[in-house]
């Protein structure tokens, strides 16, 4: 979960929003390929017709980009390669991640498989933002931003995560987002 959150922040400042809208209606695709490459999902019919609908809808977001904003999405980031690479890495990265919480939650529960990946996430965190900050202030919080910070991290981002785990117990990992 780290590498993937990770490389999406650094591809959005490279590469920019729209780019991001762009790449991240992949994320369902990337996913169905790795887990049929590891033998978690099998191919049929429909699934090859809701990767049709996957392609529109990733297309149609593309083009209703290029036509609100009139811009193409390469004229609008600072570093578009860096940053796309960087985005379609972190669908990678997420497409892994969603297939190896399937194999978990085989044998541990949803709540211990999430736990164990926020613990991991936090580590690299602390190991690899001070190579991203030039200040120890902006480490500091105001007092007045705690509460919400909490909550956005343990009630909206802990659960989302504890739901996902969840449903890729009872779903198909590409059928989780």
């Amino acid at each position: 979960m780290f590498l993937n959150q990770a490389l999406f922040i650094v591809g959005v400042d490279l590469s920019g929003a729209l780019v991001a809208s762009c790449i991240q209606p992949s994320q369902p695709i990337v996913t169905f390929a790795i887990a049929v490459l590891v033998g978690q999902e099998k191919i049929d019919s429909k699934r090859c017709v809701g990767l049709g609908f996957a392609v529109v809808g990733a297309v149609a977001v593309v083009l209703g980009d290029v036509l609100v904003t009139g811009k193409s999405a390469a004229e609008v980031g600072k570093n578009s390669l860096l940053g796309d690479v960087c985005l379609i890495a972190n669908c990678l990265a997420m497409g892994f991640c969603y297939v190896l919480v399937k194999e978990l939650n085989k044998w541990y529960s949803s709540i211990v498989v999430i736990a164990w990946i926020y613990a991991y996430a936090a580590l690299f965190l602390v190991m690899t933002a001070p190579f991203f900050l030039s200040e120890r202030t902006e480490w500091l919080l105001p007092k007045q931003a705690i509460p919400a910070y909490l909550y956005l991290v343990l009630v909206i981002s802990v659960m989302s995560y504890v739901v996902i785990s969840w449903s890729n117990r009872h779903l198909d990992s590409s059928q989780v987002r």
